[in-house]
């Protein structure tokens, strides 16, 4: 005894899987462009970072207390998204930029997305 199924139109389908064609794998050497992403260090973020310092430099037992290095931080500091949806064209994305800059955002750059 097997068992028939039938769809919305009344025609007969069976249970077995279609057997499709597999589907075309890319090789790993291409890659994808995917937009272009706007980061750098929201404004305050600065100051924050110093406040953290010296609040972490207060409860400090340690006789030499070490100044707060900016360029350091700048450096090491991780960068935000000013947008969350990517850029399509670099063109909006370096206004995007300068915008940010011109808002207080510091160390603005413009990313290439990729996908390899």
């Amino acid at each position: 005894m097997s068992l028939e199924y039938v769809n919305y139109l009344g025609n007969q389908v069976g249970t077995e899987r279609a057997q499709s064609a597999p589907r075309r794998k890319l090789p790993k050497s291409e890659t994808f462009h995917k937009g272009w992403r706007v980061v750098g260090l929201p404004p305050g973020s600065l100051e924050d970072a110093q406040k953290k310092h010296a609040n972490k430099q207060a409860r400090s037992k340690a006789a030499e207390k070490q100044p707060f290095d900016v360029s350091a931080w700048l450096c090491s500091a991780q960068k935000k998204s000013v947008r969350a949806k990517p850029y399509e064209i670099r063109e909006s994305a370096d206004v995007c930029a300068s915008l940010a800059e011109k808002a207080g955002w510091a160390g603005v750059q413009v990313r290439e997305i990729k996908q390899e």
